[in-house]
């Protein structure tokens, strides 16, 4: 897995966490208001792979590695990088937009994933959305699935949605409480404007 960029000993991404968070390159949506633009199509300059990157830039500190993008479930070697990260004594957390959950439902069995943040984009018009050709039904089955497969292993799951429009937040709030009750946090993000 290729890196293009860290953060350095942060407490924001992993709650209760000291973390270094890697970017890894590469999305499979395009999101019209993603702020990691540079990142999607895995082009540009790297800082190596995620094994340069933990052995540069983990610190002391550090309790665990938080996954970003891009998106890290298109990362064959995802499973792996996550297994280096826990027999160096690390939790670990990804950022995902859920449209690739067997991989993470995977990393859960083999207890090498301790907690995930999904991106969950909207309930309506995900396809035009996101630029990816799925049903809105068929996007909120693989996040829904994911969630309830990720809970059921023990892991920590979290809901984010960037707001672009406050309706969507009211939106996915609205259905998350629905199924879940307030058993899965829902972060919500203020976006200024769509670039």
């Amino acid at each position: 897995m290729l890196i293009s960029h860290v953060i350095q000993d942060s407490s924001v991404e992993y709650e209760g966490q000291h973390a270094l968070v890697v970017f890894t390159r590469g999305c499979n949506a395009r999101c019209k208001y993603c702020h990691n633009k540079a990142l999607l199509d895995g082009e540009g300059d790297t800082l190596g792979t995620f094994e340069d990157a933990l052995a540069r830039y983990i610190t002391p500190l550090d309790t665990a590695v938080v996954f970003c993008g891009g998106e890290p479930t298109i990362n064959l070697d995802l499973l792996e990088c996550l297994r280096t990260a826990r027999n160096a004594g690390l939790r670990t957390k990804v950022f995902t937009n859920g449209l690739i959950p067997d991989i993470l439902i995977k990393a859960a069995s083999e207890g090498i994933l301790d907690a995930c943040s999904i991106d969950f984009k909207d309930t309506l018009h995900v396809a035009e959305l996101i630029d990816v050709d799925i049903w809105d039904s068929e996007y909120i089955t693989r996040v829904l699935y994911l969630a309830n497969k990720l809970k059921e292993r023990g892991v920590d799951v979290e809901f984010r949605t960037t707001e672009y429009d406050k309706q969507v937040g009211n939106r996915v709030e609205f259905f998350i409480k629905d199924r879940f009750g307030d058993t899965i946090p829902h972060i919500r993000q203020r976006m200024q404007e769509i670039v």
